[in-house]
C-alpha cells in the first residue's frame, strides 16, 4: 500500500518541527483520527546494555520499554502537543518489539485492510498476513 492511496503522507527527518534542532525520523499525516501529525522516532536497544541487563533477563521487552520511556522523556518538551503526537518505535536487538512499535504495526495493518478491502469482492489482504 502506498501512503498516498490511503491519503496518508509521510516526511522523512523534517527540520523545524521540534526544539533544540531535534528531528523525528518520520512524520505521518492523516494516520490518526485526532487530526494530529504523528512524529515517529525509531531506535534499537540491546537487552545486554549495562543500564537494563539486571532486569532484562527477568522480563521480555524490558529494554524496549525502558527505551520507549527514555525517548518520551527526552522529547516531552520538544514539540507542540496540540499539533503532534510522539511515538518512539523501539526494537530490541534480539527481536522483541516495544509496545509502541507493536501497536503501530497493528494499526498499519488495520489501515491497509480497510483500504484494500472496501468492496464486496474477495479480500486481497487478509488479517492473518499481518498477525
Amino acid at each position: 500500500m502506498h501512503g498516498n492511496q490511503a491519503n496518508i503522507t509521510t516526511i522523512m527527518e523534517p527540520e523545524g518541527l521540534m526544539e533544540n534542532n531535534r528531528r523525528p525520523d518520520l512524520v505521518v499525516s492523516n494516520f490518526q483520527n485526532n487530526n494530529k501529525q504523528l512524529l515517529l522516532d525509531f531506535t534499537t536497544i540491546s537487552p545486554l546494555s549495562t543500564h537494563v541487563i539486571n532486569n532484562a533477563w527477568k522480563q521480555s521487552g524490558y529494554a524496549a520499554t525502558k527505551a520507549e520511556t527514555s525517548k518520551r522523556q527526552s522529547y516531552s518538551n520538544a514539540y507542540d502537543v496540540d499539533t503532534y503526537d510522539f511515538l518512539p518505535l523501539v526494537m530490541e536487538l534480539g527481536g522483541c518489539p516495544g509496545k509502541g512499535l507493536a501497536k503501530f504495526i497493528r494499526d498499519v495493518a488495520k489501515k491497509a485492510g480497510q483500504h484494500f478491502n472496501t468492496s464486496e469482492e474477495e479480500p486481497r489482504i487478509h488479517r492473518s498476513q499481518f498477525a
